[in-house]
């Protein structure tokens, strides 16, 4: 039982999800990813084609500038977080279990 609920534990705090969050000129553009080697340029540009478009000074057409990319890969919560909410989220289970198993013995 214990063996079984570390592996399911286990699991669930391997399962994050990474974004890639690309910038270029003044748009930005956030993406979710398998891996954090995918997060690159030409990924942005897939992406979006007009990301790092802007307008010529005289407005008749669209220039593209790709030197000025900024590329970020991040993840929204890290594995110490989901690893201390899951542990909490146990004890306090735990904790109920042992509370509930009191009150059937003195009944």
């Amino acid at each position: 039982m214990k063996l079984t609920l570390v592996a399911w534990l286990i699991v669930l705090v391997g399962a994050y999800q990474h974004y890639c969050w690309c910038k270029c000129n003044t748009k930005s553009l956030v993406r979710a990813i398998d891996k954090c080697g995918t997060c690159t340029k030409e990924f942005c540009l897939e992406e979006d084609m007009s990301l790092c478009e802007i307008e010529d000074p005289d407005g008749s057409k669209m220039a593209r500038r790709e030197l000025s990319i900024i590329l970020q890969c991040f993840q929204v919560e890290s594995f110490k977080e989901t690893v201390i909410v899951y542990l909490f989220i146990a004890a306090v289970g735990s904790l109920l279990a042992y509370v509930l198993y009191l009150d059937y013995i003195k009944a």
